[in-house]
């Protein structure tokens, strides 16, 4: 069964690694992050999901990854 890995990381903050079900669910996960972080950088209601992300991790420290992780067979006889 394939899941998303979404990780965030900004510099002087810890690092976020989130499981989600598919890459619909990490991706808003990541709006739901940049819009609660967002009040002092952006407007608080950005035109759409898309101008909030690429806005908010322009930023010099910032960046993330949604990335799918696939469950591999397990080996036997080892």
């Amino acid at each position: 069964m394939d899941r998303f890995l979404l990780f965030i990381r900004e510099s002087g903050r810890e690092d976020i690694l989130d499981f989600h079900p598919d890459k619909l669910a990490a991706r808003r996960a990541l709006v739901a992050y940049v819009r609660r972080q967002a009040n002092d950088h952006l407007h608080p209601h950005p035109i759409n999901d898309d101008v909030a992300v690429q806005t908010y991790f322009k930023r010099e420290g910032a960046m993330y990854s949604i990335a799918r992780v696939q469950k591999t067979s397990e080996r036997s006889g080892r």
